[in-house]
Formats: C-alpha cells, structure tokens, sequence
C-alpha cells in the first residue's frame, strides 16, 4: 500500500488488516457491509514530524457508512481516541460525524511547531464545507520563529503546461490530494477555543535568542 503513498505526505506504513466486506447494489448506488480492523499499526506524517500509532481500530460498514468503534491514536507520550462516522458515498465529497478525546497528544514536532494537546473535537458537515469545533489546551508547546528563505516571494500558478514540463524536466508530480486539500481549508468553518497552559512558548533559535511564555485563551 505504501507504494501507492505520496512519500511527502505518508511514510512508515506498517501494520496488521483483517476485513469482511460484502458488496452488493450498483455502481450508482453500492451497498456495503461487514467490517475493517487494524493492530498494530503505524504511520509517519513527515510535514508534521511524528509518528502516529495504533494499536487498535475496530470499525462496521453499513451501505455507504464507515463507523469506528474504537480507535485510538497514540503520539509521543499522548493518545487521541476518535469515534463516530464518515459517509464517503462520494470520494470527493463525503460526510463527517466524528469525535476526538485528546490527552497530551503530540500532534506536531516540526522546524516551527513543537505542540502537545488536550481536549474535545467534532468534525461534522461535509468535505467541502467541513465544520470543526471544540476546545484545545496545549502543554510543553513551542512555536518556533524560522528565517524562511524567498518569504516575500509571490506564488505564482502552474498552467497545464507548466506543470508537463516540469513533471518531463524535473519530475514534479502534481498530486490530486493537494487540490482536495485546498478546498477542505478554504470552506473550513471554525469554533475552536484554545487554551494555553503554562509551558507555551514562542522561541527563536538564532541571534537576537527569543524565549517568550505564553499564557491565556483564543
């Protein structure tokens, strides 16, 4: 499965999969049943720098609904557990009903973000008009100030053209996925309160050396 993965986005894939899906229905309107477990199982997001693991996912799929019944995330010495469902009648556009109980979950260790959170999400509404909502603490978090070369430059478009020469020239796949991601941002509706905690800080590694605590709510 691993080989079909944008290495830039998903590496590290390991673990153990057991299904019983029956199909029935039509293409137009497919009817699924059974279920999807997984142990043991592990995954690295490189953008954010960590390693998500999962000991445990039991789900049930009922026509074109995809419930989990338990699944827990563990990252660093923090864990999320996730319930709920997702509708995915369309690929491009399917339906959230999920729920998360983070506790000390690391949930990114990058150049510009070390971030351990606590608290409740919901993920409701649908791929293009996604909905999240709940409230966040953070504890033994640092955002890091970076001296991002080209900063002031403008992003400029890719026409189809460019982007063949570039995949012919230097390999530049253009990725699906990135457009899909775009649109979940852009129709994202927020109600996310975050909570700061001591042991918030922003830091800067470089002369003049910054270490500033952060304290409050957003």
């Amino acid at each position: 499965v691993e080989s079909f993965m944008d290495p830039e986005v998903l590496t590290d894939l390991h673990g153990t999969a057991e299904a019983n899906i029956q199909v029935s229905g039509t293409i137009e309107n497919p009817f699924l049943s059974g279920f999807l477990n997984l142990d043991d199982a592990r995954f690295r997001l490189p953008e954010l720098g960590v390693t998500y693991r999962m000991n445990q996912l039991r789900s049930t799929l009922e026509g074109v609904t995809i419930r989990f019944e338990e699944a827990r995330l563990r990252s660093g010495d923090g864990e999320m557990d996730i319930t709920g469902s997702i509708d995915f009648a369309s690929l491009t556009n399917s339906s959230f009903d999920l729920q998360a109980q983070l506790r000390r979950f690391r949930a990114v260790r990058n150049e510009e973000l070390h971030a351990n959170l606590s608290g409740d999400l919901v993920l409701k509404g649908r791929t293009t008009r996604p909905e999240l909502s709940g409230q966040l603490s953070s504890s033994n978090t640092s955002f890091w100030i970076t001296d991002t070369a080209g900063g002031d430059l403008e992003q400029v478009p890719l026409t189809f053209d460019d982007e063949v020469m570039l995949a012919e020239n230097f390999g530049y796949r253009p990725v699906i996925a990135d457009t899909l991601a775009d649109a979940i941002w852009k129709g994202l509706s927020l109600d996310l309160r975050l909570v700061m905690e001591r042991d918030t800080w922003i830091r800067q590694r470089v002369n003049p050396e910054l270490a500033i605590e952060l304290t409050g709510r957003l």
